[in-house]
């Protein structure tokens, strides 16, 4: 986007006005080895072939002055010109002839020549500048097919080979069968051809992502997956990490020098909407926000840390000051008298407008250094000229390389030529100056640099020096390495192998058939029983034991669960499942309330019986509720309701 001046008004007419030198044009001779040099004015005394620098070319390059000669006009007017001579030819890209001093050496230099401008010392050219290509020149066939009009040249073939996609390929197979087929025009979804057209294209689709997927994660310069990326750099024996926090740029404002030490500052993002979960306690709507300064302190930090409204940023680097500069806050583009109106993408370098800081133009207003972060902001609409009508995605960070000072010697302007690498290259074109309002007038500073950048990530250091009390996290390390199971066969459940049976499973079916059979489990198989399954298991399915204390000062069994009667009904002589009497006369077995004695005889327990059938079950098991209205005098209970499951056995 560098505009130059056709009308003479710009930077050319200020220097014929200061009466100093430029190139304005070089052409090329026939041969190729000569160049007519065109200057700005008259054109100076003392130029020798070592004031005269070839740069550029692709194939060659190297190229030197050997002759030249300067044809100056009489006229006033007109422009002096300079002839010279090279040694060979170049090729078709593009070269640069630049007037310049002499190095100690007597070879061609960098300045310029003395009384030249710094921006006209130099022009480009091009050893074949009719070529519209830089590489080589097609030359027209003999059929004349190059001097037919467009509307009369044959149409090329018309090949897409961006065919990859499910849409485009169902296009490219439709459009070749109306050239085989034209007399197929069915374009039914239902219809087979059109069902086969589309299974053809889903399949080309997912065919074109596999190659493209595996074409792409293949290497390590462009793969997306960050498996692949991990894969490829553990082939190195690279530990790849977990990644960073969200980074960002705050570009800040000052009205005074300032300087920021280490772990005193950090950078906060406040939401002022009220999230819906807070909003009963901290009913604030979009009206009443809290008034926040741009310095906050830590109490203010909690409450919107509390609100859930905060986010906490901290700069990257955190071991080194941070010096903020007023003249940093925006910095103007120096635009060379109005030439150059804007950077073009992919631009790579910058002047900006620089000024002294002493009367005795010593020190200089800026202070930047290679290193330092620039930002490029577009602060005006680049077609109206007026804040507000900016393009916000016109912002971009780079990092500077190399910091040069200089002077523009026309209006003794000091300005400060910045460059940054080739990786930060603008992204966007970049508008410097413009013409708006209703007369167009020229509009400049439309797009400023901001120097008082630094780079930041999400998150809060917690080093427990706070005030706030913050500890760091800590984990957890087991002092031990983890130990492999064992490969012997589980204590519970069948082996794997099939080896050895299931001890458990016959121990816990026995012991089922053992109450089944009205004997009641002892306190050894109550023990083997809690060795199998556990005791936790054991007591959740109701079986445990109790000391012999509780007994005999005749306490019911298992706290408030005592009291209990628990009769069977069994057409076998009525016994006590304790001491397997038909009459229970032990102490211990009605201190116990588990007398198994018929509920037939009055004299044993009388108890009544409720129950229903259990759903689901085809065992005979149903839901009873057990109650001893005055007590059983066999068995010593005291009167008490259960809620239990019994199974009626069959005669025998």
């Amino acid at each position: 986007m560098t505009v130059a001046d056709t009308d003479g008004s710009g930077r050319r007419a200020l220097i014929r006005e200061a009466m100093r030198n430029g190139l304005d044009a070089v052409e090329v001779g026939e041969d190729g080895r000569t160049l007519t040099v065109t200057f700005l004015g008259k054109a100076p005394h003392g130029l020798r072939p070592e004031n005269v620098r070839i740069d550029g070319g692709r194939r060659i390059t190297g190229i030197e002055a050997l002759e030249i000669a300067v044809e100056r006009e009489e006229d006033p007017e007109l422009d002096d010109r300079l002839v010279v001579v090279l040694d060979r030819a170049g090729d078709f890209s593009p070269y640069r002839l630049s007037v310049v001093e002499t190095d100690p050496y007597g070879r061609p230099g960098t300045e310029p020549f003395p009384g030249f401008d710094q921006r006209y010392f130099s022009a480009e050219f091009s050893f074949r500048p009719n070529c519209p290509t830089p590489f080589d020149c097609a030359d027209g066939g003999d059929d004349g097919a190059g001097r037919l009009p467009d509307a009369f040249r044959p149409a090329a073939p018309v090949i897409d080979y961006t065919a990859r996609d499910y849409d485009t390929l169902r296009q490219v197979v439709l459009d070749r069968l109306r050239l085989t087929t034209p007399e197929w025009v069915e374009r039914n979804p239902a219809d087979l051809g059109t069902t086969l057209v589309e299974l053809l294209a889903y399949t080309a689709d997912q065919i074109s992502y596999q190659q493209d997927a595996v074409a792409t994660e293949a290497y390590l310069d462009t793969a997306r997956r960050r498996v692949s990326v991990r894969r490829h750099v553990r082939l190195i024996d690279y530990p790849m990490h977990d990644g960073c926090t969200a980074r960002a740029f705050v570009a800040l404002s000052v009205v005074a020098e300032l300087t920021l030490l280490p772990g005193t500052f950090r950078f906060a993002a406040v939401d002022h909407r009220t999230p819906p979960a807070t909003a009963g306690r901290y009913p604030h709507g979009p009206r009443d926000r809290p008034e926040l300064g741009a310095v906050l302190d830590d109490r203010e930090l909690a409450v919107l840390a509390e609100r859930g409204a905060l986010e906490v940023f901290e700069p990257v680097v955190r071991d080194a000051p941070l010096r903020l500069l007023p003249r940093h806050n925006a910095i103007g583009l120096w635009t060379w008298g109005g030439e150059v109106r804007g950077l073009p993408k992919g631009a790579t370098a910058a002047t900006l407008t620089d000024g002294w800081a002493d009367e005795e133009c010593g020190q200089r207003e800026l202070a930047l250094a290679p290193g330092d972060l620039l930002l490029f902001e577009e602060i005006k609409g680049p077609r109206t000229g007026t804040p507000g009508d900016q393009d916000p995605t016109h912002r971009q960070v780079v990092r500077l390389t190399s910091v040069t000072p200089a002077v523009d010697q026309l209006v003794g302007q000091p300005v400060l030529e910045v460059a940054w690498a080739a990786e930060d290259a603008l992204a966007f074109p970049l508008r410097l100056s413009t013409r708006g309002g209703r007369d167009c007038a020229p509009v400049a500073d439309v797009s400023v640099a901001r120097g008082n950048v630094v780079l930041v990530d999400h998150g809060r250091t917690l080093d427990g020096g706070g005030d706030d009390g913050d500890v760091p996290e800590t984990v957890t390390v087991p002092p031990v390495p983890a130990v492999l199971a064992s490969c012997d066969p589980p204590a519970f459940g069948c082996w794997d192998g099939g080896h050895g049976g299931n001890a458990v499973g016959r121990l816990v079916n026995d012991l089922i058939d053992r109450a089944e059979g009205g004997r009641e489990l002892s306190p050894d198989d109550v023990r083997r029983l809690f060795t199998a399954v556990g005791e936790e298991a054991a007591e959740r399915a109701g079986i445990g034991l109790e000391s012999a204390g509780p007994r005999a000062a005749g306490a019911p069994p298992g706290g408030s669960r005592g009291g209990w009667c628990r009769a069977r009904r069994t057409r076998r002589p009525r016994r006590c499942g304790r001491c397997w009497r038909s009459r229970c006369t032990r102490g211990s077995c009605r201190a116990s309330g588990r007398c198994w004695a018929g509920r037939r005889s009055s004299r044993r327990c009388r108890s009544r019986s409720r129950g229903s059938s259990r759903p689901g079950r085809r065992s005979g098991w149903r839901r009873s509720r057990i109650g001893c209205g005055s007590g059983c005098w066999s068995c010593g209970a005291a009167p008490a309701t259960t809620t239990g499951w019994t199974r009626p056995r069959s005669p025998n």
